[in-house]
């Protein structure tokens, strides 16, 4: 069995906190709508940053990999709206981790 410590820092290798930032021309409305959906469909947790007809800037935590589909997802649609280009700026969430990590204590007793 894990300890704890190891569980640890596990998650807060998996967990982090990233803004994408989009580049092109938006419908705001769809494309924000758009990025819920699909955020609640990857189990993560997402928020408007900067919201401009040319510049969309998400903030969005969860584990790496399903980070990584939402960012394509969202490069790709909605139809409306047009991706020229994007980035992320990463940082690390410890916090967020701390969060799944209470989840797991007490599922765990």
């Amino acid at each position: 069995m894990l300890r704890r410590q190891t569980i640890a820092f596990l998650i807060r290798e998996m967990i982090e906190t990233t803004t994408l930032v989009f580049l092109g021309r938006f419908h705001p409305d769809s494309f924000i709508e758009f990025v819920q959906h699909r955020a609640q469909r990857l189990a993560l947790r997402a928020g408007t940053r900067l919201i401009r007809d040319d510049r969309i800037e998400v903030s969005v935590s969860g584990e790496a990999d399903l980070i990584d589909a939402f960012e394509v997802a969202c490069t790709l649609g909605p139809i409306d709206c047009l991706v020229l280009d994007n980035h992320r700026l990463t940082i690390a969430s410890p916090r967020a981790a701390d969060d799944v990590l209470k989840g797991v204590a007490h599922e765990h007793g």
